[in-house]
């Protein structure tokens, strides 16, 4: 799209911005795929609500085996999650 990294990084205005020029083009693309905002070196991706999107689960990883990988993702960016009391 010619765009740099401001446009993942700045407000979300022009995002919205780009995301409904972008919906509405005639090429109809699936969505967009960006650099995360909070982690750069990471790719996040966003998918258009289209009628014709089929998408096929491969595998499924359920949350407690992934536990090691939350951890670190939360001490990455220094947050933390707490049960109600």
């Amino acid at each position: 799209m010619g765009t740099t990294a401001a446009l993942a990084t700045g407000p979300y205005d022009p995002c919205g911005a780009w995301a409904d020029a972008l919906f509405d083009h005639p090429e109809t693309p699936d969505g967009l795929l960006f650099s995360s905002r909070h982690n750069p070196d990471e790719t996040c991706i966003a998918l258009f609500e289209r009628k014709d999107i089929v998408l096929t689960r491969q595998r499924s990883i359920s949350l407690p085996d992934m536990l090691a990988d939350v951890g670190r993702l939360l001490d990455r960016h220094g947050k933390s999650v707490f049960g109600a009391p």
